[in-house]
């Protein structure tokens, strides 16, 4: 079968069409769960995306939130959307769409953390992964605390995407500032 000029344009078309229709998107909330109050309000400094990303359309927004209550404290980090584009022999289609998340804090209090999110799209939903994630790091479809490493959502609503990092579970990375004048010599090291 030969096709013609307009037929192979009107088959990009569709191709491109159906592409565009299973693009994976979300709004992204990266959170910090404290167990208690903070005696201090900290900063968390969250880095949306990063090298390793792969097949992401938008990564968000890297940006910075004042932690200062007990439970949930989460910043918008807005649209991340994989690439589902077809492009020859076959693009982000048959590839994997990772992005990567990351925190750091300041004032005093030292907790850090990172993961990678997978994202798989098919023609009616998405689903998101949790891989390499901190100790104590979940994904949740609402502002909440969860259990969840993956979950996934009809295209039909707009979805909301909360990374959890609890930085106080068992196996966490924590250091703290209590005694900034304790001098090296009344360590026992």
């Amino acid at each position: 079968m030969r096709l013609s000029n307009a037929g192979l344009a009107s088959m990009a078309l569709l191709l491109s069409g159906v592409a565009d229709a299973t693009r994976a998107g979300a709004y992204v909330f990266g959170c910090l769960w404290l167990p208690q109050q903070p005696n201090d309000p900290f900063t968390v400094s969250w880095t949306a995306g990063g090298s390793e990303d792969s097949c992401m359309v938008k990564s968000g927004v890297s940006t910075k939130k004042t932690a200062s209550e007990q439970g949930l404290n989460c910043a918008s980090i807005g649209w991340v959307e994989a690439d589902e584009s077809y492009s020859f022999p076959c693009g982000c289609k048959c590839r994997e769409s990772r992005w990567n998340l990351s925190y750091k804090t300041a004032n005093g209090v030292s907790y850090s953390g990172d993961t990678t999110v997978q994202w798989k799209t098919g023609p009616y939903n998405t689903e998101v992964i949790l891989r390499g994630q901190s100790p104590g790091t979940h994904i949740c479809p609402s502002e909440s605390r969860c259990s969840k490493t993956s979950f996934e959502w009809s295209h039909e609503r707009d979805a909301r995407v909360y990374v959890v990092f609890e930085p106080l579970s068992s196996g966490a990375s924590v250091f703290t500032m209590q005694d900034e004048d304790l001098e090296l010599d009344q360590l026992d090291l």
